[in-house]
């Protein structure tokens, strides 16, 4: 039959019991008044009734342990033992042993609550499984539509060409376009005409500010899925039409 652990007052095993009675009577317990301590301890033995031997006898042990720690404290000690202790060093404390058990029990129980403190943290939180995509949120590219890497490519030869012309211009007027009114330019001028190059929606001496703004207004109108833009070849321009 597995062994039954005793649980009496919120009291589990002899140390917890022992350790409950130093804290109660504010003890030291690197000075463990050992007489009284043994007498409250045999007290609640006497107030548990035991029906299994199993059960107390890890109690009865710690009570042994309290009466032999007690008699060795309470027994005079031979003249010529204090004589050679005195020459060199402190006696042993009988009680020693037992305050180690006790710091250690100690610690564990501080570390077992810390545990039971999260765990019960860990049961108000409800995590959530990884969800799959559905297939339709993969949309396949159709022949001929070009990836943001083939766009970013087309990109940097667009700008190479507008820094070629500023080069080249003696004077270059400055309009300021906000990414929203470039998409707007862009619906207008694909529903005058359907489809349109890249090229031919900026203007004639578009600057490098105009043709990132209208790049990037070029995006957005992809990802809104409103337009669709195709590249018939890594040199051609980018062909544009609405949806």
């Amino acid at each position: 039959m597995e062994k039954l652990q005793l649980i009496l007052s919120d009291f589990q095993g002899p140390l917890d019991l022992l350790l409950h009675l130093i804290k109660q009577a504010k003890i030291d317990i690197y000075d463990i008044p050992i007489a009284d301590i043994t007498q409250q301890y045999i007290k609640y033995l006497h107030q548990m009734n035991f029906l299994q031997l199993d059960i107390a006898g890890d109690y009865l042990v710690m009570a042994s342990t309290l009466m032999r720690i007690k008699s060795q404290m309470l027994l005079p000690k031979s003249p010529l033992l204090e004589a050679e202790n005195s020459v060199e060093e402190p006696p042993d404390d009988p009680r020693s042993d037992l305050v180690a058990q006790l710091l250690t029990y100690q610690i564990f129980k501080s570390i077992s609550q810390t545990f039971k403190t999260l765990e019960n943290h860990r049961q108000m939180l409800h995590a959530k499984s990884l969800s799959t995509l559905p297939n339709l949120s993969v949309i396949p590219l159709k022949p001929g539509v070009k990836t943001t890497n083939d766009l970013a490519v087309t990109m940097a030869d667009l700008l190479q060409r507008a820094y070629t012309h500023l080069e080249k211009s003696a004077t270059v007027e400055e309009e300021q376009i906000s990414i929203a009114q470039a998409q707007t330019d862009i619906i207008d001028q694909l529903q005058e005409c359907t489809k349109a190059t890249f090229s031919e929606l900026l203007h004639q001496s578009a600057t490098i500010e105009e043709v990132v703004t209208k790049f990037i207004a070029l995006l957005e109108l992809i990802k809104e899925q409103s337009i669709n833009v195709q590249q018939l070849n890594y040199q051609a321009d980018i062909i544009v039409t609405l949806r």
